[in-house]
């Protein structure tokens, strides 16, 4: 397309989304009609929420459509005018401005950099090593005693943070299975740990090795959004991108069609991958690149040599297997796919084909420690975690109540696998979907409680929070010990009980204005209370708008603090 042209339909589409924006602002968005059209598994899509409101606050899914303002940092789905970044199309999504599941306004995708990262580099000499055993436990440490195996996403460098431990790496293995061209570890990348759980000191452990091993890598067939959380189809599969979801540099603003990603990510109980990780490969597929694919066995057709997984056709007539073959795996068997994608038959040519088997070796005093989905569930004594069949009824509950364990549910366990092959737990913490965030400038730090206050608000990091940095020199080791009084943030979190604790934190530049997301209350002075800060409509919000909004509600509020306890809002929406 020539320049001239592109320019002006880029300012076109500015225009009509700007003048879009005022419309959204003042009016509730209550139509849901549409929303189930963008992916019918997606009302269930990463906490187990299954309805537009629900009552446990726990369970936060906001799904409204109607984008317009809330699109963009302030509200207009482009970036603002002090950050001097091009003006992007109005089908824009605005990946800056990040909650779902607890994110502000979009999926967490970077929006704030200058520079834009190269995608991972293709080269046709790209070697899988496929003798490897991979994550998902294939005898990595059979005889081994005294291991401790942890399977998480990474949540903050120093060394690396997984599961609320910190793992000194620096003399440790560092393995990339089916190594994409990036041998560096990144945030949100799930991996698997191996250390000696007895060699420790003060809480840190030396790793022997970490290993990651990515899910997806493949083309992006279609991209649905559903209020907060966007949906990809990548080789027959949904990808759930959402809040906390860590974007690679490689994908600064959008994301496209038939644009090569790479996923990393954990399974949930509809089979879709909710992504923690998620790079560019490619802008394009090119004929002959290689993708992969994880999952299990929908079909079998042993004539044709076919087996499909997620609807997706897997041609294994020349595939090398390892751990089965085409005459032993069934239904339901995992299986890691390493081939070609043949796009006019829309299926996969595989080049390998390895069958994932859960046989870690943990019974001679080693432990396990995982972060992942609750999977066919049926009874406390009878459940999934990572493809283990679990036993959580002698567990301690660190957070949350035996009620709340349940099909879609994130948690961390912790303990051993028996000689029966059941994961015994011994430790069990449900992760709470977020259900406040904050765009706020920091007030006071304490690296040491990790008490961080805003407004007139104290929230706590905790163990396990991620920390992302959105600045345009990205700094991969930030923490809490980065922040100073002053700097402006992004927090997702969960308020329980009247206690503030964060998920997420992200680093910003400073913004022009304060912005809440949450649950507001309603007091018996018709009072709007979000985080207990009354919430004062300023300007040009209607009272139309202000008499719609009923207690529960997910509202957005941006504005100014005047007091220490309330906030004059210049817009409002409303979910």
């Amino acid at each position: 397309m020539p320049l001239l042209l592109k320019i002006i339909v880029l300012l076109a589409g500015g225009f009509y989304l700007v003048d879009q924006s005022q419309v959204v602002s003042q009016s509730r968005t209550v139509d849901q009609s549409q929303e189930a059209l963008l992916d019918p598994a997606s009302q269930n899509s990463i906490g187990g929420a299954n309805s537009i409101k629900n009552t446990d606050p726990g369970l936060w899914v906001n799904v409204s459509t109607s984008r317009g303002k809330e699109d963009g940092i302030e509200g207009t789905g482009f970036r603002p005018a002090e950050d001097k970044h091009s003006i992007a199309p109005s089908h824009f999504v605005d990946y800056d401005d990040a909650m779902a599941e607890g994110g502000i306004e979009g999926t967490g995708i970077y929006g704030d950099f200058d520079e834009n990262s190269a995608p991972l580099e293709h080269s046709q000499n790209d070697d899988y090593d496929f003798d490897e055993g991979g994550i998902e436990g294939t005898g990595i440490v059979a005889g081994a005693e005294n291991q401790l195996i942890a399977y998480g996403p990474i949540t903050q460098f120093g060394s690396i943070y997984v599961n609320g431990t910190k793992y000194e790496i620096d003399d440790a293995e560092l393995e990339f299975v089916n190594d994409t061209g990036r041998s560096e570890l990144s945030i949100g990348m799930m991996v698997q740990v191996q250390a000696d759980w007895q060699q420790q000191t003060d809480g840190v452990f030396n790793a022997q090795k970490v290993t990651f091993d990515h899910q997806i890598e493949g083309p992006i067939n279609t991209i649905a959004r559903h209020g907060d959380v966007t949906f990809l189809n990548i080789l027959g599969t949904t990808v759930v991108v959402a809040g906390d979801t860590a974007i690679d540099r490689s994908i600064p603003y959008q994301f496209d069609m038939g644009s090569v990603v790479t996923v990393s990510g954990i399974t949930n109980e509809k089979n879709q991958l909710v992504a923690t990780y998620i790079a560019l490969r490619s802008e394009v597929y090119r004929e002959g690149q290689q993708v992969e694919l994880e999952s299990t066995v929908d079909s079998i057709n042993a004539t044709d040599q076919i087996i499909r997984l997620n609807g997706m056709d897997v041609d294994v007539s020349q595939a090398r297997w390892k751990q089965g073959s085409l005459q032993t795996i069934g239904i339901a068997v995992r299986v890691e796919i390493v081939g070609q994608y043949d796009v006019a038959t829309n299926r996969i040519i595989a080049n390998q084909v390895r069958v994932k088997n859960n046989d870690l070796s943990l019974s001679k005093g080693n432990k396990l420690n995982v972060d992942t989905i609750v999977t066919d569930y049926k009874s406390l004594t009878q459940f999934r975690l990572n493809g283990y069949t679990a036993n959580a009824s002698e567990a301690d509950i660190l957070r949350g109540n035996h009620e709340s364990l349940r099909n879609g549910v994130r948690v961390r366990a912790s303990g051993y696998i028996n000689s029966d092959g059941i994961f015994e737990v011994h430790t069990l913490r449900i992760k709470p979907n977020a259900n406040f965030a904050a765009k706020i400038p920091v007030s006071s730090v304490n690296p040491i409680t990790g008490e961080i206050g805003f407004l007139n608000l104290k929230a706590y990091a905790m163990s396990d929070t991620i920390y992302q940095s959105k600045l345009r020199a990205i700094n991969k080791y930030f923490s809490i010990n980065d922040i100073e009084v002053g700097d402006w943030i992004e927090i997702q979190g969960v308020e329980e009980n009247g206690r503030l604790t964060i998920g997420n934190i992200f680093s910003l530049r400073n913004k022009p204005q304060t912005i809440l997301k949450g649950h507001v209350s309603i007091d018996s002075n018709d009072r709007l209370l979000l985080l207990g800060i009354d919430v004062q409509p300023t300007g040009s919000i209607s009272p139309e708008l202000i008499a719609s909004i009923e207690d529960g509600d997910v509202i957005v509020a941006k504005g100014t603090m005047f007091d220490g306890n309330t906030f004059y809002a210049k817009e409002l929406i409303v979910h």
